[in-house]
């Protein structure tokens, strides 16, 4: 961690960068991790559903695809029109 200016005079990031890990380890992440744990609902369109979903998971970031196909009843439905 470093300042790269400050209105109120010099830091002292040594001092201070303990103090701040301490708070993300402690405070921040437990609670990032519980909520996390849950998982995170995708949304869901009425009549469609995905199949075939795949998770790629790298250092930069996290992609989620999938096949959205009809859902059963609306193919019914298209097959009596």
């Amino acid at each position: 961690m470093s300042s790269k200016w400050s209105n109120i005079g010099n830091l002292r990031m040594y001092l201070i960068q303990p103090v701040v890990w301490t708070l993300i380890e402690t405070i921040f992440l437990p609670y990032a991790n519980a909520r996390l744990s849950r998982g995170l609902p995708l949304p869901i369109i009425h009549g469609f559903i995905l199949q075939n979903a795949e998770i790629i998971l790298s250092t930069s970031g996290l992609a989620v695809c999938s096949d959205v196909a009809f859902a059963d009843s609306n193919k019914r439905f298209l097959q009596l029109n």
